[in-house]
């Protein structure tokens, strides 16, 4: 046998953070993703249904069943694709009652 020698590269990354929550939303629309239209900063934004109601997901400071971007049933997960990211606000509502959701925003510091 020869000697066997792993090789790794690296990968090139941005420096990133990210900013998990877990915010109840109701039947009124509420910011689930700050504004970052100003800094351009967001990679992704990801939000998980982990509750029992459908979420709908807008883009800007409202939402409703005509402006929706997703809705998201139970166990549903919506992300922001990376390379066309939206970098305003992000507003969510549940539709018949409150649940909550897991969300992840994803930035370049």
């Amino acid at each position: 046998m020869g000697l066997v020698r792993a090789f790794t590269q690296q990968a090139t990354r941005l420096p990133n953070t990210s900013t998990p929550t877990n915010p109840s939303v109701g039947t009124s629309p509420s910011i689930i993703g700050v504004d970052r239209s100003t800094l351009k900063n967001r990679c992704t934004f990801t939000v998980y249904n982990s509750g029992t109601l459908p979420v709908i997901l807008g883009h800007g400071n409202t939402v409703s069943l005509a402006t929706q971007v997703a809705r998201l049933e139970p166990t549903d997960f919506y992300y922001e694709e990376p390379s066309a990211c939206f970098q305003g606000a992000i507003a969510a509502m549940a539709i018949g009652g409150s649940t909550s959701v897991n969300c992840e925003d994803l930035i370049i510091i």
